[in-house]
C-alpha cells in the first residue's frame, strides 16, 4: 500500500511539473530583465540587514561610521561645523542648500516616495557639487531644518519603508566629504 501511495505522489508531482514547467522560467526572466524586481529583492535583503542592525544583532561598518559622525560636532556632517568657519569662508546660499536638500531627499525616496532603493549616483553627484566641508555642514543644517532629520543618519536609514544607502556607499560618501578642504 505504501508503494502505491508513493507512486501516486510521484505521478501527481510529475503532472504538476509538466503543467507548470514555465513558471520558474518566467520568474527567472522577470528577475533578470526588470530592474524594479531586482530592486525589490535587493531591498528585502537590505531590510533584513537593517532590522538586525537595529536590534543590535549585527553592526555594519557603515552603521558604526555613521554613529561616529553623528556624535562628533567637529564632523563635516554636523550642522554646527560650518558655524566655526573663519570670516569670509564660502558657504551655499540658503536657496541652493534648500534645493540640494530636496534633490537628495527625492533621490533617496523617489518622487512621491515610491523608490525601492536610493539613487546613490545622483546623491553622490549632489555632494560632488560642494567644494568644502563647511558647505556640507550647511547643507546638513538646512536638511535638518527642512526634514527634521540628521542627513547622514537619514542616508543610512531613512525610515521604515525606504532602504538606506549600502555600507560601501556610505563609506564612499563619508570618505569623499572628509577629503574636501574644511573651508575656502
Amino acid at each position: 500500500m505504501a508503494k502505491n501511495n508513493s507512486k501516486g505522489l510521484l505521478e501527481s508531482a510529475t503532472l504538476i511539473i509538466k503543467k507548470y514547467w514555465y513558471v520558474p522560467l518566467i520568474l527567472f526572466g522577470l528577475y533578470y530583465l526588470f530592474d524594479p524586481i531586482k530592486a525589490l529583492f535587493s531591498t528585502a535583503s537590505q531590510s533584513v540587514k537593517s532590522i538586525t542592525d537595529t536590534l543590535g544583532l549585527t553592526s555594519s561598518a557603515a552603521s558604526q561610521a555613521v554613529a561616529a559622525e553623528e556624535a562628533n560636532n567637529a564632523s563635516p556632517f554636523s550642522p554646527q561645523f560650518y558655524k566655526n568657519a573663519p570670516a569670509g569662508a564660502s558657504l551655499l546660499t540658503n536657496d541652493a542648500a534648500t534645493q540640494q536638500s530636496q534633490r537628495i531627499h527625492d533621490d533617496m525616496v523617489g518622487s512621491f516616495g515610491l523608490a525601492f532603493s536610493p539613487d546613490f549616483n545622483a546623491i553622490m553627484g549632489e555632494f560632488q557639487q560642494l567644494h568644502t566641508q563647511s558647505q556640507v555642514s550647511y547643507l546638513c543644517d538646512i536638511f535638518q531644518q527642512t526634514y527634521n532629520a540628521d542627513l547622514v543618519t537619514w542616508l543610512d536609514n531613512p525610515d521604515w519603508w525606504h532602504t538606506g544607502c549600502s555600507a560601501d556607499q556610505m563609506a564612499l560618501l563619508i570618505n569623499y566629504v572628509k577629503g574636501l578642504p574644511q573651508y575656502n
